[in-house]
């Protein structure tokens, strides 16, 4: 049921964004410097600056998300080596509990 009512926001969001990418086919223009112009319609233009932020964006978080991942290694090895290091040598004692069952005719009293 959830999924079902998921593909169907889906498609009232696709069907409203391409109401609105057919409502703005107006040609704008872009005017860059030294008399440069791009002429372009209005949703191309919409979308490429959609694309563009998002792109600058996830660029503006990449060293962020480098270093932490070099700092969550480290601390993975780190932990790794105190936690072997605190098991260490694991001594037998008697009240221990053998590993295999004994025999299948072995009875005990």
């Amino acid at each position: 049921m959830l999924k079902l009512l998921l593909r169907l926001l889906q498609l009232v969001l696709f069907v409203l964004l391409l109401a609105f990418a057919l409502k703005n086919t107006s040609d704008v223009s872009l005017k860059f410097f030294q008399n440069w112009e791009w002429q372009a319609p209005l949703i191309l233009v919409l979308l490429l600056t959609l694309v563009l932020g998002a792109l600058l964006g996830v660029l503006a978080c990449t060293p962020l998300l480098i270093s932490q991942r070099r700092a969550l290694n480290l601390f993975r090895q780190r932990h790794a080596a105190t936690s072997a290091s605190l098991r260490g040598p694991r001594i037998a004692s008697d009240t221990e509990l053998p590993n295999e069952a004994p025999p299948a005719d072995h009875v005990r009293f």
